[in-house]
Parts: structure tokens; C-alpha cells; sequence
């Protein structure tokens, strides 16, 4: 009888203390925390001193967050000097190829690669999602942008690698994020593209290489009001990461991982 309660106790108290680290640490709505700045160990497209800082919590898997790539990689693009662009891991480690998406870019970056794998794996999410062998295929990609594919393969199951993509997802459960895109300016929430690229101009006053205004980089015309504020909205839909089991997606650790300070 003794040794029943416990257990009962060891369980429900595991349990309780998975809940309590389920819960945000971290107040979302303070755009001074260093979380939405550039950290030490994140890999930066475009100007890492810049004072306009974009941070994107995305996943590989989520379609809404593939669908917003091509026009964050225009704007970073024409605008290296005036924006630094962190886009920060938000899988699901329930999912092997999230697992593997995710670790695959970040064994691309010990290779100096890390963009060209992320915008490719965004890219070819038809080949790797849902098939039998999806590791196979970031090798096929590792080898297509010409890596050292046996360290590739190395980085690729590394504890460091793991790590890093740990520690970014730590992030995103600490300041409650449950869906994909999720960015923020500067530490404020963007809900859609026009909103982005109207506070990047607010925030730069900054136009494209080539002279184009902000306003216009996605090859739309998007019509601003004398406040220029957009006059329509294209909302990016967002995905939830938690897979249909109901489960949170924090409690679906196998390792727990150290963050890396």
C-alpha cells in the first residue's frame, strides 16, 4: 500500500512539475526582453548591429511559415545594411523530419550554410515531408549545395547541433508561443505582411537598393493611406505546433536538454 502512494505521488508530482515548466516564464508583451534581440549564439541574415531586428519563430512543417520566407528573404536581401533577421526554431520534437529539418540547417551552419539550407529546406518540403527516409534527403540537399557531407552527416546527429535546436524552442515555450509564423519587430508582435513591411519602413526610413519603397517588395502594389498604413490586410494564418494528439509539445521531450547561457 505504501509503495502504491508513492508511486501516485512520483507520478503526479512529475507530472505537476511538467506543467509548471509548460507555463510561460516570459512576459510576451515586454518588447525590452532580450529574447526578441540578437543572442550570441543566433546566426543572423543581413546587418547583426542593425538597430531593426526581426525575429521569426518558424517551423519547417508549417506551410504558413514557408509561405512568408520568400518575401522576408527579398526584404532582408535589399536591405543588409538596415535589418538583422533571426528566424528561431519552433518544431515539434514529436516529428522526426521536424527534428531533422530543423538539426539539418543548423549542421549546415557549422559549414557556414545555415540560410542556404533553411531557404532550400523551406523550398523542397514536398520532398522530405512524410517520406520513408527524410534524412537521406537533407543529405541529397547538404550535397546539392556542394558541404562536406560526411561532417554534414556528423553535425547532423551531434549533441551541439541538438542543442541549438533545444535552446530555441526552449525559447518559444518560455514566452508561450503555440503557433507558427510567429514574428516580432523589435519586440512587438507582427500579425501580417503589409504591417511588417509599413514598420520597417516606420522603424528604417529605409528604401530598397534599387530605390523601390518597402511597401512594394513583394511584387504587390500594397496602397498606403496618408498615415501610411496599409488600406488592406493580408493576414498570415497561423499553425499550431502541437501535433493532434492533444499533447503539449513540451512534454514531449525524450533528453532533457541544457540551455546554452
Amino acid at each position: 500500500m505504501i509503495i502504491f502512494i508513492l508511486s501516485l505521488v512520483i507520478v503526479f508530482g512529475g507530472l505537476y512539475a511538467v506543467s509548471l515548466h509548460t507555463q510561460p516564464t516570459l512576459d510576451v508583451t515586454d518588447p525590452e526582453l532580450p529574447e526578441f534581440e540578437v543572442l550570441s549564439q543566433d546566426i543572423v541574415q543581413g546587418n547583426k548591429e542593425a538597430d531593426t531586428v526581426l525575429v521569426l519563430f518558424g517551423n519547417y512543417n508549417c506551410p504558413n511559415t514557408a509561405a512568408v520566407m520568400p518575401e522576408i528573404e527579398q526584404l532582408v536581401n535589399d536591405m543588409p545594411d538596415d535589418l538583422a533577421f533571426v528566424y528561431r526554431h519552433m518544431n515539434n520534437p514529436r516529428l522526426p523530419d521536424d527534428q531533422l529539418a530543423a538539426r539539418s540547417a543548423e549542421a549546415a551552419a557549422k559549414q557556414e550554410a545555415f540560410w542556404d539550407m533553411h531557404y532550400l529546406i523551406m523550398e523542397r518540403g514536398p520532398e522530405w515531408q512524410d517520406v520513408d527516409e527524410p534524412e537521406a534527403v537533407f543529405t541529397e540537399l547538404a550535397d546539392e549545395l556542394e558541404l562536406d557531407v560526411e561532417q554534414f552527416e556528423n553535425d547532423l546527429q551531434s549533441r551541439e547541433v541538438a542543442i541549438a535546436v533545444e535552446n530555441d524552442r526552449r525559447i518559444a515555450s518560455d514566452l508561450g508561443l503555440q503557433n507558427t509564423p510567429a514574428m516580432f519587430l523589435n519586440g512587438r508582435p507582427v500579425d501580417n505582411l503589409p504591417e511588417l513591411l509599413n514598420n520597417i519602413l516606420d522603424a528604417t526610413g529605409a528604401t530598397t537598393q534599387d530605390g523601390q519603397d518597402i511597401d512594394q517588395l513583394d511584387g504587390r502594389q500594397i496602397e498606403l493611406d496618408e498615415d501610411g498604413v496599409p488600406t488592406e490586410d493580408i493576414e498570415i494564418d497561423m499553425e499550431p505546433v502541437n501535433d493532434e494528439s492533444g499533447i503539449d509539445e513540451d512534454q514531449e521531450d525524450g533528453i532533457q536538454l541544457p540551455i546554452v547561457e
